[in-house]
């Protein structure tokens, strides 16, 4: 992650929040528009499927839709990223 944020002390303060539909709706909406995606899918929980973010208050990283067999593989791949240095 390249981020103008270099306080070390405040970016490794990771922790997992929940995300409901209309939040992730207000985030994604422009880009699904453009990729003309329909905007029905958004209303739809899917069985099985998790929704999270991954902040330290500074940096946001949405986990979105992930199959719960699959959600702790992902969660791991996210918290080996780091930020790169300017």
């Amino acid at each position: 992650i390249k981020n103008e944020f270099n306080d070390e002390s405040k970016t490794n303060n990771w922790h997992l929040q929940e995300i409901n539909n209309h939040e992730i709706r207000n985030k994604l909406i422009s880009y699904w528009n453009i990729r003309g995606y329909n905007e029905v899918l958004f209303d739809v929980s899917k069985k099985d499927r998790v929704s999270k973010i991954y902040t330290n208050g500074k940096t946001y990283i949405l986990l979105y839709n992930i199959r719960q067999k699959n959600y702790e593989h992902y969660l791991d791949l996210i918290k080996s990223f780091k930020y790169l240095k300017n």
